[in-house]
Parts: C-alpha cells; sequence; structure tokens
C-alpha cells in the first residue's frame, strides 16, 4: 500500500539538503555593508559601500550576519543625536547569524566555535572603529 501511495503523491519533490561546512570555505577579504553617510532616516543617508573584512582580536568571534535588527540607537546615531563622528560608521547594534572565526582566548575558554549559530549584541569601547551590524561581517565580544 505504501508504495501504491507513493506513486500517487502529487507536487513538487521534497528539497534535497545541501551541507555546507563553514571551516573549509575560506573568508572572503572584502564585504559589502551599509553606511551612514549623511544624518537623516531615509535611504538617502546611508550607501552600500565594500570594507575589508574585520579582523578578530584574541576576546572576539566574527560573526556572519544573516538577520540585523535595528535598533533605536541605531536611529540616534542617524538623526544625528551623537554628534558628527557617526557619519561613515557603519550602524546596526544587533544581529544573528553564524560565528565563522574564533578569537584564541574565546577558543581557550570553549564557549563558542566555528560554525556556532548566534545572537549578538555589537557595541563596546571598539563602537567607531569595527562595522556594525549591517555588514556581512561583524565583530562581538562574548560576555
Amino acid at each position: 500500500a505504501a508504495a501504491a501511495e507513493e506513486g500517487q503523491r502529487r507536487g513538487p519533490p521534497p528539497p534535497t539538503l545541501i551541507a555546507f561546512n563553514i571551516m573549509t570555505s575560506p573568508l572572503p577579504t572584502t564585504q559589502s555593508l551599509i553606511q551612514l553617510t549623511s544624518h537623516g532616516l531615509t535611504a538617502a543617508n546611508f550607501a552600500e559601500k565594500e570594507a575589508p573584512v574585520p579582523k578578530i582580536s584574541d576576546s572576539q568571534l566574527l560573526i556572519k550576519v544573516a538577520f540585523a535588527g535595528v535598533n533605536p540607537v541605531d536611529a540616534k546615531h542617524a538623526r544625528g543625536d551623537f554628534g558628527a563622528w557617526t557619519i561613515g560608521q557603519t550602524q546596526g547594534r544587533e544581529c544573528s547569524g553564524t560565528v565563522v572565526a574564533v578569537g584564541p582566548a574565546v577558543r581557550e575558554a570553549g564557549s563558542f566555535a566555528v560554525g556556532d549559530e548566534v545572537m549578538a549584541y555589537c557595541d563596546g569601547k571598539e563602537w567607531a572603529m569595527v562595522p556594525g551590524a549591517f555588514a556581512q561581517c561583524t565583530l562581538t565580544q562574548p560576555l
């Protein structure tokens, strides 16, 4: 009976799953990101740019961003509430994605590994020097 039912199944075949091992894929050297070019909250205030993929420090993770949220602080930066230093910065405080590189101290602690799916808050002392979450890859420091 199962064979008869199988022959009568309608619709497209089930999808084929393709395994992708992040560890065997080389990291790109450049990435696309969105930078604030002038203060304001319209698309005209942002531009897509190419930039180097950031290098991780001993205590950081490099995340391949899948989704990025718009935090209220992102809107305040875009409006110019914190001054002109935000021009040219990559916005985005929060994201989710996949770990693609792990700093030695993090690896030693065993808390995260390449391939882990994570949520991250991209903030800290380096905020003005590293891309935010509106990029293909971003840095974060585990708590």
